[in-house]
């Protein structure tokens, strides 16, 4: 989804809405929320260890490292 240009908040607000699980579904609100809050998408996914294993959340942490800490909020909300 990303590489198609969808915003990453988007993307997981699809795959909250698709999840037959509330609990799952909820798990990524929190985490759309605490990245418009300003936190990084491995900080975020790092409260949900059960949805996402710690390979992923290695692999995100790289992704976080391509735009500056300081602008990820403000790249968020430009996408």
């Amino acid at each position: 989804m990303l590489r198609t240009g969808v915003p990453l908040t988007t993307a997981l607000e699809e795959t909250a809405i698709s999840s037959e699980v509330p609990e799952v579904a909820s798990n990524f609100n929190d985490t759309i929320i605490s990245i418009q809050g300003g936190a990084t998408f491995s900080e975020a996914a790092d409260n949900y260890r059960h949805i996402f294993p710690e390979t992923v959340i290695l692999s995100i942490r790289i992704g976080d490292w391509q735009i500056p800490r300081r602008c990820l909020k403000d790249f968020i909300l430009i996408i």
